[in-house]
């Protein structure tokens, strides 16, 4: 039987801690990539563009965002850039390429008490 060929599995955030966890996965069947910031950010179109060119990844884990509360409120423009515009960027790239997207939340949007998935027009 032929060798399949190691899917990509692209994580975002690779400077994060969330990320950062994924450097302790084996998995034979897939390469898993873990680019930082500077190598891919997500709210360059054409960085994410080049990126997904270059690796074809199949699934997204995007573990990259803005996650200070507090300072968000300060800097609300930085925080909307990475944490909608960012991840619109994966959205679309997503489906150009046929790639499956997991985002990753936190409980500051959602509780986590819902008993089925979550809708972008659940109340926050």
């Amino acid at each position: 039987m032929p060798k399949s060929k190691k899917e990509n599995i692209l994580i975002t955030g690779g400077n994060g801690q969330l990320a950062k966890t994924f450097n302790y996965i084996n998995i034979d069947q897939h390469k898993i990539i873990i680019p930082n910031k500077k190598l891919l950010d997500i709210t360059s179109t054409n960085n994410c563009k080049k990126y997904f060119k270059k690796y074809k990844p199949k699934f997204i884990i995007n573990t990259a965002a803005f996650t200070d509360v507090g300072l968000a409120e300060l800097k609300s423009k930085k925080a909307f850039k990475i944490n909608y515009e960012g991840v619109l960027n994966l959205v679309k790239l997503s489906k150009k390429y046929d790639s499956i997207l997991i985002h990753i939340s936190t409980d500051y949007v959602f509780d986590g008490k819902k008993n089925s998935h979550y809708l972008e027009s659940d109340k926050c």
